[in-house]
Protein backbone atom coordinates (compact mmCIF):
# COMPACT_ATOMS: atom_id res chain seq x y z
CA UNK A 1 0.00 0.00 0.00
CA UNK A 2 1.41 3.56 -0.94
CA UNK A 3 2.13 5.66 2.46
CA UNK A 4 0.60 8.61 0.19
CA UNK A 5 -2.56 6.98 0.43
CA UNK A 6 -2.64 6.29 3.56
CA UNK A 7 -2.13 9.90 5.12
CA UNK A 8 -4.20 12.92 5.79
CA UNK A 9 -3.19 16.43 5.58
CA UNK A 10 -1.80 17.17 8.93
CA UNK A 11 -0.63 14.24 9.52
CA UNK A 12 3.41 13.79 10.60
CA UNK A 13 5.54 11.40 8.53
CA UNK A 14 8.24 10.80 11.64
CA UNK A 15 12.00 9.40 9.86
CA UNK A 16 15.57 8.98 11.54
CA UNK A 17 17.07 10.39 8.70
CA UNK A 18 16.41 11.55 4.83
CA UNK A 19 18.23 9.05 3.52
CA UNK A 20 15.49 6.17 5.16
CA UNK A 21 12.81 8.27 2.48
CA UNK A 22 14.27 7.58 -0.96
CA UNK A 23 17.23 6.30 -2.93
CA UNK A 24 18.67 9.21 -4.27
CA UNK A 25 18.33 13.21 -3.94
CA UNK A 26 16.49 13.44 -7.00
CA UNK A 27 13.67 11.18 -5.61
CA UNK A 28 13.85 12.97 -2.14
CA UNK A 29 13.33 16.05 -2.98
CA UNK A 30 10.12 14.91 -5.36
CA UNK A 31 8.40 12.78 -2.16
CA UNK A 32 8.93 15.80 0.04
CA UNK A 33 7.41 18.03 -2.30
CA UNK A 34 4.39 15.90 -2.79
CA UNK A 35 3.89 15.22 0.36
CA UNK A 36 4.80 18.75 1.58
CA UNK A 37 2.05 19.74 -1.12
CA UNK A 38 -0.30 17.54 0.41
CA UNK A 39 -0.53 19.41 3.65
CA UNK A 40 1.81 16.67 5.18
CA UNK A 41 4.52 17.27 7.70
CA UNK A 42 8.23 15.25 7.38
CA UNK A 43 9.96 15.34 11.03
CA UNK A 44 13.39 14.24 10.35
CA UNK A 45 15.20 13.36 13.88
CA UNK A 46 18.68 14.43 13.00
CA UNK A 47 17.05 17.47 10.71
CA UNK A 48 13.82 19.17 12.09
CA UNK A 49 10.67 19.15 10.41
CA UNK A 50 9.70 19.77 6.92
CA UNK A 51 6.71 21.53 6.22
CA UNK A 52 5.13 24.70 4.24
CA UNK A 53 6.93 27.21 6.81
CA UNK A 54 9.55 29.60 5.85
CA UNK A 55 12.25 26.72 7.12
CA UNK A 56 10.30 23.72 5.31
CA UNK A 57 10.41 25.43 2.28
CA UNK A 58 14.27 26.46 2.69
CA UNK A 59 14.83 22.67 3.49
CA UNK A 60 13.08 21.66 0.23
CA UNK A 61 15.16 24.08 -1.89
CA UNK A 62 18.27 23.27 -0.20
CA UNK A 63 17.66 19.57 -1.20
CA UNK A 64 16.52 20.54 -4.95
CA UNK A 65 20.45 22.57 -5.10
CA UNK A 66 21.35 19.27 -4.06
CA UNK A 67 20.13 17.74 -6.81
CA UNK A 68 20.78 20.02 -9.47
CA UNK A 69 24.58 20.29 -8.03
CA UNK A 70 24.74 16.02 -8.59
CA UNK A 71 23.58 16.44 -12.56
CA UNK A 72 25.71 18.99 -13.04
CA UNK A 73 28.52 17.08 -11.43
CA UNK A 74 27.67 13.47 -13.31
CA UNK A 75 27.42 15.66 -16.71
CA UNK A 76 31.14 16.66 -15.63
CA UNK A 77 32.42 13.63 -15.23
CA UNK A 78 30.95 12.39 -18.11
CA UNK A 79 32.33 14.76 -20.10
CA UNK A 80 36.36 14.09 -18.70
CA UNK A 81 35.32 10.41 -19.29
CA UNK A 82 35.05 11.01 -22.92
CA UNK A 83 38.18 13.82 -23.29
CA UNK A 84 40.57 10.59 -21.58
CA UNK A 85 38.54 7.68 -23.62
CA UNK A 86 39.72 10.15 -26.89
CA UNK A 87 43.17 11.24 -25.24
CA UNK A 88 43.86 6.68 -25.11
CA UNK A 89 41.92 5.64 -28.09
CA UNK A 90 41.90 7.53 -31.62
CA UNK A 91 39.10 5.87 -32.85
CA UNK A 92 36.99 6.38 -30.17
CA UNK A 93 33.97 7.63 -31.32
CA UNK A 94 30.61 8.55 -29.13
CA UNK A 95 27.18 6.01 -29.97
CA UNK A 96 26.59 2.60 -30.51
CA UNK A 97 28.77 0.99 -32.75
CA UNK A 98 27.03 -0.20 -35.98
CA UNK A 99 25.48 -3.25 -36.60
CA UNK A 100 26.85 -5.75 -38.32
CA UNK A 101 25.71 -7.29 -41.53
CA UNK A 102 24.94 -10.80 -40.14
CA UNK A 103 24.86 -14.12 -42.22
CA UNK A 104 20.97 -13.94 -42.27
CA UNK A 105 21.03 -10.45 -43.29
CA UNK A 106 22.67 -11.05 -46.48
CA UNK A 107 20.71 -14.36 -47.00
CA UNK A 108 17.68 -11.77 -46.49
CA UNK A 109 18.96 -9.42 -48.80
CA UNK A 110 19.89 -12.46 -51.43
CA UNK A 111 16.40 -13.09 -51.48
CA UNK A 112 14.92 -9.95 -51.99
CA UNK A 113 16.33 -10.24 -55.58
CA UNK A 114 13.87 -12.69 -56.25
CA UNK A 115 10.82 -12.05 -53.98
CA UNK A 116 8.80 -9.53 -52.73
CA UNK A 117 9.23 -7.35 -49.48
CA UNK A 118 6.58 -9.63 -47.64
CA UNK A 119 7.85 -13.20 -49.12
CA UNK A 120 10.98 -12.78 -48.15
CA UNK A 121 9.78 -10.99 -44.58
CA UNK A 122 7.28 -14.60 -43.73
CA UNK A 123 10.47 -16.49 -45.12
CA UNK A 124 13.21 -14.92 -42.64
CA UNK A 125 10.66 -13.17 -39.87
CA UNK A 126 12.39 -10.09 -40.72
CA UNK A 127 9.57 -7.24 -41.07
CA UNK A 128 9.50 -5.40 -43.98
CA UNK A 129 10.97 -2.11 -42.91
CA UNK A 130 14.07 -4.17 -40.96
CA UNK A 131 14.11 -5.56 -44.69
CA UNK A 132 14.33 -2.24 -46.59
CA UNK A 133 16.80 -1.13 -43.84
CA UNK A 134 18.91 -4.12 -44.38
CA UNK A 135 18.87 -3.30 -48.19
CA UNK A 136 20.04 0.08 -48.09
CA UNK A 137 22.79 -0.90 -45.32
CA UNK A 138 24.33 -3.25 -47.52
CA UNK A 139 23.53 -1.39 -50.76
CA UNK A 140 25.28 2.03 -49.36
CA UNK A 141 28.31 -0.15 -48.57
CA UNK A 142 28.80 -2.33 -51.50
Amino acid sequence: VNLLEKMNPHDVLVVTTLDRIAESPKQLAQFCRSLVRGGIFIDVLDLGTIDDSTAGKLILETLEKVVLLEEIEYKERSIAGKKRAKMRNQNYHEGRPPALITKEKRHAYMLLKQYTYQQVAKKTGFSVSTLKRIKNKIEKND
